[in-house]
């Protein structure tokens, strides 16, 4: 008997905590031989799931989903897809009349994390472009304020994997034979990027609402990577500095109206901003 599956659900616990899923079943064998549709049997069977709860000091959310090729009975994963925000907390608070510089500074930041996967019908023969491959994501920004003065930081991890790679292929490349790569030794090799950032900033406040922001950014990257003798570990490139400025400002205004409206009040923003990097 052959049977397909599809369906959705959503809860919320309570006025803090949601949770929801999708879900779809069908095999892939049984849709191409009974549809009569073609856009059909080269659809994707998606299923996701997730939640998301808030707390006192910020938020978590977690997801999931996979993806189902007919065409090719390519599967993707999604798993874990995580996200965490933290609330602005405020620092030594002090009334504005008796604040010191280090009173009321105000800590925010965030972080994710998604691990992704592709599994792929394998080949009788090899070809690179058909085996499974992962990738994992991760991030951490933080910012902190202390009255005009801004610091804001960042970290951004990536590894990309293919699995299943021959032995002879990483020696030889595209010149070993089938007869070496068919049924030879296999393991998977990794890339990985590692970039990072830091910058501070100063808004000056001109006139009314208009502001005028200098900052000075640092920011580097390092990679490192299975089938390069230079990066077997991590290699880190050149520190990059830059500097820049832009200023905003706000205009309001009434243009003239039409019908029954005797004028349309509007505000416009514009701004203007400027970087400057020297040569590495």
């Amino acid at each position: 008997a052959e049977f397909a599956l599809d369906t959705y659900h959503s809860w919320a616990f309570d006025e803090r905590t949601q949770v929801r899923l999708s879900a779809r079943y069908a095999k892939a064998d049984m849709i191409r031989e009974y549809s009569f549709n073609p856009a059909e049997v080269t659809q994707s069977i998606d299923s996701e799931g997730g939640g998301n709860r808030r707390f006192g000091w910020g938020s978590l959310s977690l997801s999931a989903n996979r993806r189902a090729y007919l065409s090719d009975d390519r599967v993707e994963w999604t798993l874990p897809n995580a996200q965490l925000s933290l609330s602005t907390l405020t620092l030594f608070r002090a009334p504005p009349n008796r604040a010191r510089p280090w009173n009321n500074m105000t800590v925010g930041g965030s972080a994710s994390l998604s691990r992704r996967t592709v599994d792929k019908m394998q080949a009788d023969t090899f070809d690179l472009s058909r085996l499974d491959t992962e990738a994992q994501d991760a991030s951490v920004r933080t910012t902190l304020s202390m009255g005009s003065l801004s610091l804001s930081q960042s970290l951004e991890v990536n590894a990309n994997t293919t699995q299943g790679v021959p032995e002879a292929y990483l020696v030889l490349g595209d010149s070993a034979g089938p007869q070496l790569l068919t049924g030879a030794p296999a393991r998977s090799v990794t890339d990985q990027n590692l970039r990072w950032s830091l910058s501070l900033g100063y808004m000056q406040q001109l006139v009314g609402s208009t502001t005028l922001t200098p900052s000075v950014s640092l920011s580097g990257n390092s990679f490192q990577s299975d089938t390069s003798a230079l990066a077997s570990s991590f290699v880190g490139a050149p520190s990059r500095v830059s500097v820049g400025a832009s200023l905003k400002t706000d205009l309001y205004g009434f243009f003239p109206g039409f019908g029954s409206y005797a004028a349309i009040r509007h505000k416009i923003s514009p701004s203007l901003s400027w970087d400057w990097s020297p040569e590495v």
